[in-house]
């Protein structure tokens, strides 16, 4: 479906379309050990603090928990070639998965060689990913323009010599003037983005469908607002997406506008 339609069908999210899960505990992750080189120390306490909103793998929730039955079938228009109107649908069944908090503290150590290090530009990397990483739709309030942290190591990717891409995370950043607002998306090509903290959750997480793709939605709130945590597989691309202080109706729009592309 292209991604104008569905941006359009999406448009009429309503709250009876959204179910809410029961909140779910949580434990802390063990520290794994440093590898002979590691990254710069502030390249390592970004991600490590980054790590902080990290959830299972989807391949943790049993295929049996996406929503099979109820779903919510949102009618929107198009126009064709010849101008004339036809009746288009998305099922969407959200699943928004309540968490009691996510924790305090969370320790870890990613060792990359920054001989192996290339940087690319957005572009390059579509061209890697082989799709548009950025989404289609962002809240209103937000600044169009993306924010990259040299913090992080601008955009690139590991790759040693022989060729072997080893590390590929790549992140986006949105956030509106104040900073108080913001969608932040982690990529990474044939996997979900991944980080040395792992399992931070107990329990089975239940899933969300998107016109047919699985998703994983969850929501905590803490003395800084509201935030929202979404992750799935598309094309071949992994995507890990935050949303701070933004409304849930926006941060659903934000993530189903990748399954336009």
């Amino acid at each position: 479906m292209k991604s104008e339609k569905l941006l359009y069908a999406i448009g009429m999210i309503e709250e009876s379309m959204i179910e809410e899960a029961a909140p779910k505990t949580i434990r802390t992750a063990k520290k794994h050990g440093l590898l002979k080189y590691l990254m710069p120390a502030a390249t390592c306490a970004a991600i490590a603090l980054f790590a902080i909103f990290v959830l299972p793998q989807i391949s943790k929730t049993p295929n049996n928990n996406t929503p099979g039955r109820n779903n919510s079938v949102i009618p929107g228009q198009q126009t064709d070639k010849n101008n004339e109107t036809n009746s288009v649908y998305v099922k969407m069944n959200i699943v928004m998965n309540e968490l009691e908090k996510f924790p305090s503290k969370a320790e870890g150590d990613i060792g990359l060689f920054w001989d192996d290090y290339i940087s690319m530009t957005i572009d390059e990397l579509n061209e890697y990913y082989g799709m548009d990483i950025c989404p289609s739709y962002l809240p209103g309030t937000l600044k169009k323009e993306m924010v990259v942290d040299v913090t992080y190591g601008n955009l690139g990717i590991f790759k040693r010599d022989n060729g072997t891409v080893y590390y590929d995370n790549n992140e986006l950043k949105y956030e509106n003037a104040d900073k108080a607002q913001s969608v932040i998306i982690s990529v990474a090509k044939g996997h979900l983005p991944k980080y040395d903290v792992m399992g931070l959750y107990k329990g089975d997480l239940k899933a969300s469908d998107i016109d047919g793709n699985t998703v994983l939605f969850t929501h905590y709130n803490d003395e800084n607002g509201d935030h929202y945590y979404a992750e799935f597989l598309y094309n071949n691309v992994g995507f890990n997406l935050w949303g701070n202080n933004i409304s849930k109706d926006d941060f659903i729009k934000t993530v189903a506008s990748y399954f336009g592309k």
